[in-house]
């Protein structure tokens, strides 16, 4: 089976799991381990909590349904499943949808069936949205922002399954804001393969949202990308989201420039574009700045400090007057 990004592939014996890249060293056994229940989650084979390496994780040992749930039960012909879905999450979240951290798949062969383990990293104080609003009713507002562009982000990357619906959806106190995420009980292998090119496609028109608040049309704006590799800290731009992404702002006249301490010259639908010396000055110059990619070389921090317009869709700044989240 081909690599996950950002993860590796362990074999012992008669099992096979890929586990990310940090804890790969554990081996297979710590997420073998008992499981606590997890109170208020759904699932068929037994959603639980289990710490591994000093991390709480969320467990969803595969069950199957329909008509040979009760033949089969928890057994599999093979462990694809579960690695499937670790990759499709991977590929989600470096698209910027926001799901639970995928952590660990893996899979043990008992006579000629598998049994299947998928593992994500459990959202502290999260509750499944109709837990989370009869919990807090005085955030119903915030809620259905939230749920709303998770939706929206979900479906703008070509997500059609059946489990989407309001206990697969995960919300959380964070501040005066609520986050939600795609939650641990989702099953997401029947992604379109889309999800390369619909999700930037979501984020331009959050993009020219966000322009429009301030009476700016996307033609003609100065957007200012801040990061454009695939992944933070990583100088590779094969499969990057900020391809798709400039290239659709450029389509709508978006005078366009860049910035990313990995990467000197970027040429995109044969167009190269204005590679910027200075992010900070260059930010407080721009109609807009988009963090595509927050790599550790950025001060956040003065980012922010210079009044910049910013369009986070990466989650990690707070947000304020100036500043919005994906």
């Amino acid at each position: 089976m081909a690599a996950v990004e950002g993860f590796v592939e362990v074999r012992a014996g008669r099992a096979i799991g890929w586990i990310a890249s940090e804890l790969a060293e554990l081996g297979l056994d710590p997420f073998w381990g008992p499981i606590e229940p997890l109170p208020l989650a759904k699932g068929r084979g037994g959603v639980g909590r289990l710490v591994v390496a000093g991390r709480e994780l969320v467990v969803r040992p595969y069950r199957r349904g329909g008509a040979l749930g009760s033949l089969l039960k928890d057994r599999y012909t093979g462990p694809s499943r579960a690695k499937n879905e670790l990759e499709v999450l991977a590929r989600l979240r470096a698209e910027g949808v926001p799901v639970v951290v995928p952590v660990a798949a893996v899979a043990q062969k008992h006579h000629a069936f598998w049994r299947l383990r998928l593992c994500t990293e459990l959202l502290a104080e999260a509750l499944p949205l109709p837990a989370f609003l009869a919990a807090h009713p005085e955030l119903r507002r915030y809620t259905a922002e939230a749920v709303g562009i998770v939706v929206r982000l979900a479906f703008a990357a070509g997500l059609r399954h059946a489990d989407l619906h309001l206990d697969n959806v995960l919300c959380a106190v964070r501040g005066d804001r609520v986050r939600a995420v795609l939650g641990y009980s989702f099953r997401m292998v029947e992604l379109a393969e889309e999800v390369n090119t619909a999700a930037p496609v979501y984020v331009a028109q959050r993009i020219s949202e966000e322009l429009n608040q301030r009476a700016l049309a996307v033609n003609g704006a100065r957007v200012l990308l801040l990061g454009v590799t695939y992944k933070p800290d990583v100088a590779d731009l094969r499969e990057t989201p900020a391809e798709p992404l400039a290239a659709r702002l450029l389509q709508q006249g978006a005078a366009l420039s860049f910035h990313d301490p990995l990467v000197h010259t970027w040429t995109v639908a044969g167009r190269q574009l204005s590679s910027v010396s200075d992010p900070y000055l260059a930010a407080a110059e721009a109609d807009l700045v988009v963090l595509v990619q927050a790599h550790s070389d950025y001060d956040l921090a003065k980012l922010q400090n210079t009044g910049a317009h910013i369009f986070d869709t990466r989650g990690v700044l707070p947000v304020s007057g100036t500043t919005s989240r994906l």
